[in-house]
């Protein structure tokens, strides 16, 4: 099992849960897709890993990696919350699900609790946003010897 596993995992389950809105991956995407346009959305996901259980990823199988997912939900500023929360509730949802999401098959990954959506209302930004977030464990599938 390796990071990116685990990445694809969550990245691809919330890709599809909010589609079609865009999601901004970690080192992928330049640039936001809002160029000032009103009544556009999109989510800015987060993966990160807090502890690897030995062994050590490169001294051979890994039995645990903990971690945490966050994800972002963006829109327009005063238009009102609703469409940002029902994005965020597909989040929640493919989250509280995430056990059963196909890909990549050989990787086990639960979440302890979802937190959000809590919004970000601060300052003058022309954005409104919330926040979902859970600490996962994954584990790999594969039989090793």
């Amino acid at each position: 099992m390796s990071y990116q596993e685990i990445r694809a995992r969550y990245e691809l389950a919330i890709r599809d849960a909010v589609a079609p809105v865009p999601v901004m991956f970690d080192n992928v995407q330049e640039e936001i897709p809002v160029p000032g346009g009103a009544d556009q959305y999109y989510v800015v996901l987060t993966v990160s890993f807090a502890q690897s259980m030995a062994p050590a990823l490169a001294c051979g199988p890994v039995a645990a990696i903990e971690g945490n997912v966050q994800a972002t939900v963006y829109g327009t500023r005063s238009l009102g919350m609703r469409t940002i929360e029902l994005i965020a509730e597909q989040i929640v949802c493919a989250l509280a699900d995430i056990h059963n999401y196909p890909e990549p098959d050989d990787v086990i990954t639960h979440v302890q609790g979802v937190n959000g959506p809590i919004p970000a209302l601060a300052g003058n930004s022309p954005f409104a946003a919330t926040v979902v977030s859970a600490p996962f464990t994954a584990r790999s599938t594969r039989v090793h010897p």
